[in-house]
């Protein structure tokens, strides 16, 4: 299994660009009713990072958003070559590797618009 590094420009880029679409669309205020919480901190970020990357060693991730009541985290994933948007991935974590689910979606907006569908 190999580990990739990155360095911060792409973590905190990947994590403004998702945050920025959040808020342009004003999709913030109804995110913390759904118990979703942004990593707004970047130390805070920073140590989700690596403690994401400890955990799951073959993705590449950046945290993004928190549920509040579970172990989920809603987090930006390294694009593929050629993809334009930011694609983002639902972890559930402190699961073993391989179980930490692989729900994935192209952008933060699909992920916003399947999410509205299913929280209300």
């Amino acid at each position: 299994m190999t580990k990739i590094k990155l360095d911060d420009d792409w973590f905190d880029a990947s994590h403004s660009e998702c945050i920025q679409w959040l808020e342009n669309n004003n999709c913030m205020d109804i995110l913390l009713k759904w118990n979703w919480e942004p990593y707004g901190d970047k130390e805070w970020r920073r140590k989700e990072k690596l403690g994401l990357a400890k955990r799951y060693p073959s993705r590449i991730l950046s945290p993004i958003l928190r549920r509040m009541d579970c172990d989920d985290r809603l987090c930006a994933t390294y694009p593929e070559v050629g993809q334009n948007e930011c694609p983002v991935a639902m972890i559930h974590d402190f699961a073993s590797e391989g179980w930490e689910g692989n729900s994935r979606w192209k952008s933060i907006a699909d992920w916003y618009e399947d999410t509205e569908a299913w929280q209300w």
